[in-house]
């Protein structure tokens, strides 16, 4: 699915979140599932660079993936890092 499409195959990145032991996601009320937002994904990429500033550790890799602007999260998480 493209990053502009809907998701008309009702596919979420937390379905391949439950297969990988140890992974951590962060769901979106249902209602909000199928509704990529400017305002929920802003409140997403905060989540998850607030659990990485936590979480990772020196030597550790973090790679961020999917379609879109994700490139955006790894620059926010950057920008934290430094500050």
């Amino acid at each position: 699915m493209g990053s502009r499409e809907k998701n008309t195959d009702h596919i979420y990145t937390r379905m391949l979140g439950e297969k990988l032991p140890g992974a951590v996601w962060f769901d979106a009320p249902d209602e909000l599932v199928d509704r990529q937002t400017n305002e929920r994904k802003e409140e997403n990429f905060a989540q998850i660079v607030d659990y990485l500033a936590a979480h990772a550790q020196a030597g550790d890799l973090v790679i961020t993936l999917g379609c879109g602007d994700v490139y955006k999260l790894a620059k926010e998480f950057a920008q934290k890092l430094s500050d």
